[in-house]
Parts: structure tokens; C-alpha cells; sequence
């Protein structure tokens, strides 16, 4: 398809080459020949100086070898084709609807020139479709103001269109993608800032938390530590009572418990059964 961001270097924009032909004379083909490369570059230019090439310079020469070279650069276009894909244009951000038909109408000059085209009175659209096609490839918010303005494309002409979409633009200019993307970049550094920060805190927190748990737990601990202690301790008291109560024997040695102050031993005391035992023994 001819697209509507090609280059008249692409497309070779044979209307308006046509459109110079006749305004600035360019009557012999000799002119013909000269300037015609200059709406060429590259391969296209190549292929045109190779066709040409021995081809005697008259007008007639000219218009023949412009026809075939036509046909080499829009082979596998088709005119039908190109009907259907300009019915479905949208207007690019940045073009202002005044620029966007240019380029249309630009695109309706040249399909005369491709296979299967019509006479060249015949081909495009007719002007109630061209102010259909315009209004449809207009951004779906400003037709709806257009329609809520009480105003409709079969009614307005095709200038008056163009400067109220006009107006349009200049009212809601494209917006600027790149910044776009910076500004995305930018939120999602700050958010990626902010969760660090976030985890950061978080693990503070965290920390501080731990500290303040196992501070509270070693409290709690160490109280249960004194309590256990203090249960040791009776117990260890309890045992010790029990081994000075139930434990081995006082001595006959030992200064006797019974009579504390008396001179005598526990051997030696009336009181002690086992003494007496072993007296009488």
C-alpha cells in the first residue's frame, strides 16, 4: 500500500510532477529527462538511469519510459487496494488535520497512475465521501464534540472541517511520548526507591522488634530464671533438710544435738538409743 508517511521518492509522486510539467513548461524532452532523476534517489534512481539509458530524448521517448517505470515501482499495488486502505486512515498525533489532508489528497492524485485505475476523471472519491473519510480518521473525541456542536460532515464543507479539527488540535496538542516515558521511568525509580526505603524500615523494624522480643523474652526468662533458681534453692533446702533429716547418722563423735550445752558426746548421751545399744554391747 501507499502509506500516507511515504516519501514522493518512494511513491514517485507522479501528479505533482505532472502539476510542475505544466506550470513550468517543461515542453521538451530533453527538460523532461533532465529534471525527472532529480524525484529520485537510490535504487529508484538506479533503475531509472539504466532504463533510459540509449532512449533518444523526445517527449514522446519520455512520457513511454515514465509509464513503464510507473509500472516497475507500483508493481503488486492495486488500485481497489489502495481504496479500501485510505478508508481506513487514521490521523497521526502529530499531523494537524489540515496537514493529514494534504497528504490524502496527495495519496488520490496518485492512484490514477496504478493498475486497474480508471480513467483519471474517474478514479477517488467522490466529495461526500472525502468529508466522510476526513471526519472518520479524526480522533474519536473531538468527533464527538464535533457531533455535540449540532454539526455533521454532510452538512459542513470540507474547509470548514479542516479548521474546526483545527482548532481541535491546537486545543489538545499530541502528547509528548518521550517525556511520557521519562515520567514512567522516573515513577518506577521512585517506587523502586521507596520499596528499598519500605524493606529498609521494614527491616529496622524487624530488627528492633527482634531486639525488643528476645530483650522482653530474656526478661521473662531470666524471671523465670530467678524463679527457677529460687525453686532450686528451696528444693536444694529441702534437701538439704532431708539429708540432715533422713541422710546418714550423727556421729557418736558429734557434740551431742539433745543437750547442746552438756560436756558430752552423742555417743556418750542416755538419749541415743544406738548408744545404749552399743553400751550394753
Amino acid at each position: 500500500m501507499l502509506a500516507t508517511t511515504a516519501t514522493h521518492l518512494q511513491i514517485v509522486d507522479f501528479a505533482a510532477f505532472e502539476a510542475a510539467r505544466r506550470s513550468l513548461r517543461w515542453t521538451t524532452g530533453e527538460k523532461l529527462f533532465e529534471v525527472f532523476p532529480d524525484h529520485l534517489d537510490g535504487t529508484f534512481l538506479r533503475e531509472w538511469t539504466v532504463q533510459v539509458q540509449d532512449v533518444d530524448e523526445t517527449v514522446e521517448d519520455f512520457d513511454e519510459q515514465a509509464s513503464t517505470f510507473r509500472s516497475f515501482l507500483l508493481a503488486g499495488c492495486d488500485y481497489n487496494d489502495q481504496l479500501d486502505y485510505m478508508r481506513d486512515l487514521r490521523k497521526p498525533p502529530k499531523l494537524t488535520p489540515t496537514q493529514f489532508s494534504r497528504r490524502f489528497f496527495a495519496l488520490e492524485d496518485a492512484l490514477q497512475y496504478l493498475p486497474n485505475a480508471p480513467e483519471p476523471e474517474d478514479c477517488g472519491f467522490s466529495d461526500a465521501d472525502k468529508r466522510r473519510l476526513f471526519y472518520n480518521a479524526m480522533p474519536t473525541a473531538w468527533r464527538t464534540e464535533y457531533r455535540r456542536a449540532g454539526r455533521r460532515h454532510r452538512d459542513d464543507t470540507l474547509e470548514d472541517m479542516r479548521e474546526y479539527f483545527d482548532d481541535c488540535h491546537e486545543d489538545d496538542p499530541p502528547k509528548d511520548s518521550s517525556r511520557n516515558q521519562d515520567k514512567s521511568a522516573n515513577d518506577s525509580n521512585l517506587s523502586n526507591r521507596n520499596q528499598r526505603n519500605g524493606n529498609g524500615n521494614g527491616n529496622r523494624n524487624n530488627r528492633n522488634n527482634r531486639g525488643r522480643g528476645n530483650g522482653n523474652n530474656n526478661n521473662r526468662n531470666n524471671q523465670s530464671g530467678r524463679g527457677s533458681n529460687g525453686n532450686n534453692n528451696s528444693n536444694g533446702n529441702n534437701g538439704g533438710r532431708n539429708n540432715n533429716g533422713n541422710g546418714g547418722r550423727i556421729q557418736n563423735s558429734d557434740q551431742c544435738p539433745v543437750h547442746p550445752h552438756s560436756n558430752h558426746t552423742w555417743g556418750q548421751c542416755r538419749a541415743n538409743a544406738y548408744a545404749r545399744d552399743n553400751n550394753s554391747n
